[in-house]
């Protein structure tokens, strides 16, 4: 369960973040699409958030961490964050991303009970 959430979480993380690179580079608008996902996430009664990693000197790095979550708010993610995710992600692959997450907990929550 803990490696395949957190693909999962780190599939969407990369979506918004990539959606935001576009957006911004036609905008200039930053992090909208990340910070609505964190938003979400965070509705779900889960503690969320994404951080750029620093150098030595202090400065960015280009890579980015999030929280690592523990047994009952990945359960809690599991459950609740599907239902939420399709309107705070890119529209062309949402779908499927929704569907993956349904299905990963329809066949494996029931066991982490």
């Amino acid at each position: 369960m803990l490696r395949i959430t957190d693909i999962l979480i780190g599939n969407i993380v990369e979506d918004a973040m990539q959606w935001d690179d576009k957006e911004s580079f036609l905008t200039g608008k930053k992090k909208v699409h990340l910070d609505k996902l964190i938003q979400t996430i965070n509705s779900c009664g889960v503690s969320f958030s994404v951080w750029e990693k620093r150098n030595a000197d202090g400065k960015g790095s280009g890579t980015w961490e999030w929280t690592s979550l523990m047994g009952d708010d990945r359960k809690t993610l599991l459950k609740s964050l599907p239902s939420k995710l399709e309107p705070v992600i890119q529209q062309d692959t949402a779908k499927a991303v929704v569907e993956l997450w349904k299905v990963h907990f329809e066949v494996n929550y029931s066991s982490y009970q």
